[in-house]
């Protein structure tokens, strides 16, 4: 969805981020969206409808912002 509303790639880092786990906590449930650093979707356990809505969705004026602040 934020590919679709952005009009753009979701960003390498913070596809890393998603990836990072720190020591003791479990997986991060976002993992289950990405294959290897590309986002999967839509894949075949999209349902038409859930295409259809992000597909309908108008795009954002602003652009995000590229850096991150921890």
């Amino acid at each position: 969805m934020m590919e679709a509303v952005c009009g753009g790639k979701i960003d390498r880092e913070l596809i890393k981020a998603v990836y990072k786990t720190e020591k003791g906590q479990s997986k991060n449930q976002a993992v289950n969206y990405f294959k290897g650093q590309k986002l999967d979707y839509p894949n075949t356990e999209t349902p038409r409808a859930s295409k259809k809505y992000v597909k309908a969705m108008k795009k954002l004026g602003v652009s995000p912002p590229r850096y991150y602040y921890l």
